[in-house]
């Protein structure tokens, strides 16, 4: 299947395919917004499996099975072989490469996604952030170094505002030196990482957390602050800015990282983040050991 073909469906807002193979060689960046894309657009969450043999525990020969979720299912290899994979709807399977059986088993339902090239990086930039002027926009691509993920935290951070104001508010940093340290992984890579379930970004960032600005007490206060509001948002039955008092820009930001974990871990993991005030008061945690213990209780299984 062309990659062409799925994104004219989806800015069609159509999805129309049982299950997917998405082969992303580079940093999966652009197979994730696909999914993202397809997510919103079965208003359905985000179901990370890790274990192709789960899903076909729930397929059959002989009909389809409606899964509540997008499944989803991330390997570097993919080599399994099996028809019951043709009924399994809201399943997308992301691989790094796949086994010469396999991609002729399933072929139709390929979709190779080819490394994001310089150019394409700068037109998402110049498309998301409206308002900016040129040299704004060069800056960014320059300090950032055409870091799609390093870029992402920038455009999250300009997109809060409107873009009426974007040029005045960049200036604003600017003068402040927020932009100071873009050359490197910020506080918001590693937020972003954990949130995102992603195990390898956060590996990354942390081979360079000790020439990193990241204060622990820092960490886990953002953290608190975004689990507490994807649980408002994820475990609410048709939640709204209004009902869960999240302003509108910052709802719909968020509602990107809902169902990325499971209701019970999403709970564990907010118990642990609220217990760790007092472990550091009564001296039962050492603050220099807290983004080790949250990194731990976070990605533990």
């Amino acid at each position: 299947m062309k990659l062409e073909d799925l994104k004219s469906s989806i800015e069609a807002n159509k999805y129309d395919y049982n299950f997917l193979i998405f082969i992303d060689k580079d940093s999966e960046f652009l197979s994730e917004q696909y999914i993202y894309a397809i997510k919103d657009i079965l208003h359905k969450d985000l179901n990370y499996i890790e274990d192709i043999n789960q899903v076909l525990k729930s397929s059959s020969l002989f009909g389809g099975y409606e899964s509540d979720y997008l499944d989803i299912v991330k390997v570097d290899t993919f080599d399994t072989i099996d028809k019951r994979l043709f009924n399994k709807n809201n399943l997308i399977i992301v691989c790094k490469k796949i086994s010469d059986e396999a991609k002729a088993f399933y072929n139709v339902y390929i979709v190779n996604f080819s490394k994001l090239e310089n150019w394409q990086i700068k037109d998402y930039l110049y498309s998301m952030c409206d308002g900016l002027d040129d040299k704004q926009l060069e800056y960014i691509l320059n300090i950032t170094n055409n870091n799609i993920y390093r870029l992402q935290v920038e455009i999250d951070r300009i997109t809060l505002f409107d873009k009426s104001v974007r040029s005045n508010i960049f200036k604003e940093f600017m003068g402040e030196g927020v932009l100071e340290d873009l050359s490197s992984y910020t506080i918001f890579n590693l937020t972003n990482a954990i949130l995102k379930r992603d195990k390898s970004a956060v590996s990354n960032i942390y081979k360079e957390l000790k020439s990193m600005d990241v204060e622990p007490i820092g960490l886990l206060t953002i953290l608190y602050n975004n689990f507490r509001n994807i649980i408002k948002i994820q475990l609410t039955n048709n939640a709204t800015p209004e009902g869960t008092n999240i302003p509108s820009k910052q709802f719909w930001a968020i509602k990107h990282n809902c169902g990325i974990y499971t209701k019970q871990k999403l709970i564990t993991i907010f118990i642990m983040l609220t217990d760790l005030d007092r472990k550091i008061k009564t001296g039962e945690l050492n603050v220099s050991f807290l983004i080790d213990y949250i990194l731990v209780n976070i990605f533990c299984e």
